[in-house]
């Protein structure tokens, strides 16, 4: 994809997985746009038209989303991870706009709220024509958060859902605040470190990110220390 929107000069490149309902994206210089920031340049351009400015996002999207929905006077609701589980809250919600880092986007402004890549792929041309600026410059300004990939830790079933416990004890040790909608996702000011057992296998899975590459270092070894610690 990025090889040919190079060789075409194309605005924009457009992928879609299998079964439609999810959708991603390339720039015009070939950079892949995560999730995460299309959901923002899609909330920047929904919020004042929208009666409603609560948007959903899931516990693996940056930090750079709830920045931004309360730069902007809105509201976010962190949820947990699973394309039914953020649909149906965005639905119960009667949320305009909802989506997850997997590509599970929902409008339901102008739209019935299921997730199609094909009708994500329309609203960023959309978004395109009217502003007339590119994906580049739409995302140029959204803050950088360094983060890591999903990590994954082999646990057995009946292990894994009592290591995160643990995890979640750990944290109220040391006072750390904590989202455990989905695992555990400790909140720092400037980043944050998420442990969940993994929905589809015997694993844990954690993600980091923080606004710095040596805090981002110092959150991921505290906790995959205290992973291993736990997972024995």
């Amino acid at each position: 994809m990025k090889r040919k929107v190079l060789e075409e000069k194309a605005d924009i490149g457009l992928s879609f997985d299998g079964d439609g309902d999810r959708m991603g994206l390339v720039t015009n210089t070939a950079k892949f746009v995560p999730t995460d920031q299309y959901m923002i340049v899609i909330i920047r351009d929904l919020i004042d038209k929208v009666e409603k400015k609560t948007f959903l996002y899931d516990v693996k999207c940056s930090k750079a989303v709830e920045d931004e929905i309360r730069n902007l006077g809105g509201k976010g609701i962190c949820y947990r991870t699973g394309n039914s589980y953020t649909k149906a809250k965005v639905k119960e919600e009667n949320l305009p706009f909802g989506g997850e880092l997997s590509g599970h986007v929902y409008f339901r402004d102008r739209w019935p709220g299921f997730d199609s890549g094909l009708y994500a792929g329309l609203r960023i041309l959309e978004l395109l024509s009217k502003t007339g600026k590119t994906v580049d410059e739409l995302i140029e300004d959204i803050p950088y958060y360094y983060a890591t990939e999903e990590l994954k830790f082999k646990s057995p079933d009946e292990r894994k859902f009592k290591v995160i416990a643990k995890v979640g004890e750990y944290a109220k040790e040391k006072k750390y605040n904590f989202l455990d909608i989905d695992g555990i996702k400790v909140l720092f000011d400037d980043g944050w470190a998420l442990v969940r057992a993994s929905n589809t296998g015997p694993n844990l899975t954690a993600r980091f990110e923080a606004k710095t590459k040596e805090r981002l270092e110092e959150i991921q070894n505290e906790f995959i220390n205290l992973i291993d610690q736990l997972n024995k």
